[in-house]
């Protein structure tokens, strides 16, 4: 197995979120030592996405990875990315490639008042 094939299918155990050390290294013993398993975990290896790489700067406070602290506009970046010791600004633009965007709120998926909250 070649050194690519390797990583391409350590890729697709990443992409899966396959985190055990034990599986990890059960596949990849697996696919060294068979043909068969090799083609299979190839095949799968190719569901994983090519990365996106945004050409202008995002914002992290419109990053689904932002974790907000108990301040109004600092938190920090659930996937590592570098930060100050007091972690990210919110609206600071920065590139990111681990950037996505969270999901657009719109009113239909807004809590609905209860019926004390609607009478006066």
């Amino acid at each position: 197995m070649s050194s690519d094939e390797e990583s391409n299918i350590r890729a697709w155990l990443a992409y899966i979120e396959e985190t055990d050390p034990a599986i990890i290294a059960e596949v990849v013993d697996k696919c060294r030592d068979g043909l068969e398993a090799r083609r299979y975990f190839l095949k799968r290896a190719e569901e994983v996405p090519e990365p996106v790489t945004a050409n202008h700067p995002m914002t992290c406070g419109g990053c689904i990875h932002f974790e907000r602290i108990d301040h109004p506009h600092l938190g920090h970046c659930a996937k590592g990315e570098p930060e100050a010791i007091a972690g990210l600004w919110d609206m600071d633009r920065r590139y990111c490639e681990r950037f996505l965007p969270k999901p657009e709120q719109t009113n239909s998926n807004q809590p609905r008042p209860t019926g004390a909250e609607t009478k006066r």
